[in-house]
């Protein structure tokens, strides 16, 4: 008798169970009344569910990023350097107005060293209100303190060249310590500018073996002086503007540097005096009608 009645409460129990296909009591409301659940589909990459129940496998479960990690990471800086290399030409930076035929025209180039300094600002404002342009010789260093100065050279049509990371000796590094000084300071100008420097200047001029095939090897020329008043030496505004007015010649490239309030002083007296000369202030890369060549040496 007992087992009768053990074989009838099992046949109950079965055709209970038959017109539900989620008997767990955890399902939703219509689950429970019996209406088809929709069908389960696996999340979409990156995209964590908020809550999961046992029965799911954990490998559907994509975990949120941690919260101190950015939603969209900056992109290493090689493939910056690549696509800009790619974009501008051996020797010639693509930040180019109208070009000046130094054929024709009494052409000079002014270049500023060892910068940016917060003070570059007022040399930009003297330069725009002249309507001079100029190349830039910046170090890496610097530039990444200063990234929106670096921009500002940029956009207002001057020419930026590599002048090393911290001005170091580069006849006393090893080649892989050059390397580093010239791509760090590339990777913080192109991360400014989208562009890498068409140019590079060795700090003292000093420039070995080493040094000029890794600057070849970037697409870069290499770009001396032909006029130096040592204005890093006299620190006088008198000075310099006596020795860069007498020393001019067409196609001369002068050096200065914009860190000392003394050659800041001197900028106005000096443009002033060479335009009234008949001089045309040009870039480097307009100097040489943009048909500079990668590794070569101008000036000198």
């Amino acid at each position: 008798m007992k087992k009768l009645v053990g074989v009838l409460l099992a046949a109950s129990l079965l055709l209970t169970g038959c017109g539900s296909p989620n008997p767990d009591p955890g399902g939703t409301a219509d689950e429970q009344a019996g209406a088809a659940p929709a069908p389960q589909t696996q999340d979409p990459p990156g995209d964590a569910r908020s809550e999961k129940t046992s029965q799911e496998p954990s490998q559907e479960i994509t975990p949120e990023p941690p919260a101190n990690q950015a939603a969209n990471p900056e992109p290493p800086s090689t493939p910056v350097q690549a696509q800009t290399n790619a974009e501008a030409p051996q020797g010639v930076d693509p930040n180019q107005g109208p070009a000046v035929d130094c054929k024709v025209e009494k052409c000079i180039a002014l270049t500023i060293d060892d910068g940016p300094p917060p003070e570059t600002a007022e040399v930009l404002d003297l330069f725009k209100e002249k309507g001079v342009k100029a190349t830039f010789f910046l170090l890496g260093s610097l530039a990444k303190e200063r990234p929106e100065l670096v921009k500002r050279i940029y956009d207002e049509g001057h020419v930026i060249g590599n002048h090393s990371w911290d001005h170091a000796d580069m006849n006393t590094l090893s080649t892989a310590k050059i390397k580093q000084e010239l791509e760090r300071t590339n990777e913080v100008i192109a991360k400014a500018t989208g562009v890498v420097p068409s140019l590079a200047r060795p700090p003292y001029g000093n420039k070995p073996k080493a040094y000029i095939k890794q600057v070849k090897k970037d697409g870069q020329a290499i770009i001396m002086w032909t006029i130096d008043p040592e204005d890093w030496k006299t620190r006088s505004k008198t000075q310099n503007i006596k020795r860069i007015v007498g020393a001019a010649k067409r196609n001369s490239i002068i050096l200065t540097h914009d860190i000392w309030p003394s050659t800041r002083a001197a900028y106005s007296s000096i443009i002033d005096k060479l335009q009234a000369k008949g001089f045309t202030f040009v870039t480097i890369p307009e100097l040489y009608g943009n048909k500079l060549k990668a590794g070569k040496v101008y000036g000198w």
